[in-house]
């Protein structure tokens, strides 16, 4: 589904669902397509989900099954997060979680991250993780 901006139509429900769900369509195939040159691909960022209240994560292995992974949007953006993201991500993997659990850990301690940072925080200074840390602990 391709929506014309040039029209100036608003969009309703029906059709934000539609697209948002074409989105993750689409960033699911990327994934499983890249599973060509790589055994394991994760794409982050997936916007819009659940209407706009959440962002997501699809991933794909090799010769398996994709997953997607959701998780409250934070209306804020910082610097690193995308690192934080992949340290805790391979983080899990070398505890031995699998990837889809492993993507979830990471998605949701960034979300925790950038709500333990402060409102009017310089968002060019990332994210404040030390409160955050012990949320790491695997039980």
């Amino acid at each position: 589904m391709t929506y014309r901006a040039w029209e100036q139509k608003p969009l309703d429900r029906t059709a934000v669902r539609e697209l948002t769900a074409a989105i993750a369509e689409q960033a699911a195939a990327q994934a499983a397509r890249l599973t060509r040159i790589a055994p394991q691909v994760v794409v982050t960022g997936v916007a819009g989900l659940g209407g706009g209240r959440y962002i997501g994560c699809v991933g794909a292995s090799r010769g398996g099954e994709g997953y997607a992974v959701k998780t409250p949007l934070q209306p804020r953006m910082f610097h690193g997060t995308g690192d934080i993201f992949a340290s805790v991500l391979v983080g899990r993997i070398l505890q031995g979680n699998v990837p889809q659990a492993a993507v979830q850990a990471a998605a949701a301690f960034v979300a925790e991250c950038i709500r333990q940072t402060p409102e009017g925080a310089d968002e060019r200074l990332g994210v404040w993780l030390e409160t955050a840390l012990p949320k790491l602990r695997q039980e």
